[in-house]
């Protein structure tokens, strides 16, 4: 079974640089995979957005509107990254070979592992809604990156309820917590937790391009679902329509992370 931990996008920092045809091709490229990537954190946000919306009428029905108005100001922050990452690839595509340029390059990945959703008591907490498979993980960071903030020190965390309770280093009140209020959380792909062999994060498998034993290309995994006994991994066909793969031995061959595919036996083959 995969494990839920979200994808965030790469944050660029820049270099000089003269446009060459491999330069402009690789810019391109990177372009496009950042557009993938914040389709694909669109599509995270509304697979999660029914669960938190759900947890949060169980705790506290009234801040159900607050909660709906911070997933849509997520999903329109990524919608605003997305329309200004095609405008970058209108201008790459415009760029002139010889020119010199500010180029792009990436830091690692980071990995969204929670969203802070109000304060909690007038010393400076936070009340965190996990958006991980293991929320103990929170016991052992000493510190963690926010949004728009930048990385922040931990001096405590525990567990209350279905929330994860933090304590910031130099946050000592209220005002402090409430600039923070709707932020996600975020770790480096180092300090995921390890899991036990068969079992992959969805932030990996979202995004393998899906063969069949023959070799033939059905297309790349845009989600996972979890309906219950097994995963079920949701390819886009080069025909836009949809496939399901149900993630059992039977049917999932091979999946190769660095590779970023997975080879699959389809069920009208077994039959």
């Amino acid at each position: 079974m995969a494990s839920i931990e979200n994808l965030t996008i790469k944050c660029p920092v820049t270099i000089k640089a003269k446009v060459t045809e491999e330069l402009k091709a690789n810019l391109a490229a990177e372009i496009q995979e950042a557009i993938k990537k914040a389709d694909l954190e669109l599509q995270q946000i509304d697979f999660h957005a029914k669960r938190m919306m759900s947890e949060q009428a169980k705790q506290d029905a009234q801040g159900l509107v607050a909660l709906r108005q911070q997933i849509d100001a997520e999903r329109q922050k990524r919608l605003e990254f997305k329309n200004h990452m095609l405008d970058k690839l209108k201008e790459t595509a415009q760029l002139e070979i010889g020119a010199e340029i500010v180029q792009g390059t990436s830091k690692p990945d980071l990995i969204t592992i929670g969203k802070i959703v109000a304060p909690h008591g007038v010393r400076g907490d936070v009340r965190i809604v996990p958006l991980t498979d293991f929320p103990d993980r929170f016991d052992d960071l000493k510190e963690v990156f926010v949004d728009d903030v930048g990385q922040l020190k931990l001096e405590s965390a525990r567990q209350h309820k279905k929330f994860i309770l933090l304590k910031f280093a130099e946050v000592d009140s209220i005002n402090d917590v409430e600039r923070l209020r709707g932020k996600l959380i975020k770790i480096g792909r180092e300090d995921v937790v390890k899991l036990p062999e068969g079992q992959y994060y969805i932030f990996d498998i979202i995004g393998l391009n899906v063969f069949t034993e023959e070799g033939n290309l059905l297309g790349p995994i845009i989600d996972v679902l979890q309906p219950g006994s097994n995963d079920v991994y949701v390819v886009k066909q080069q025909d836009q329509s949809e496939l399901l793969i149900p993630a059992i031995k039977e049917v999932v061959k091979k999946i190769d992370i660095p590779g970023k595919q997975m080879v699959v036996k389809l069920q009208e083959e077994m039959d």
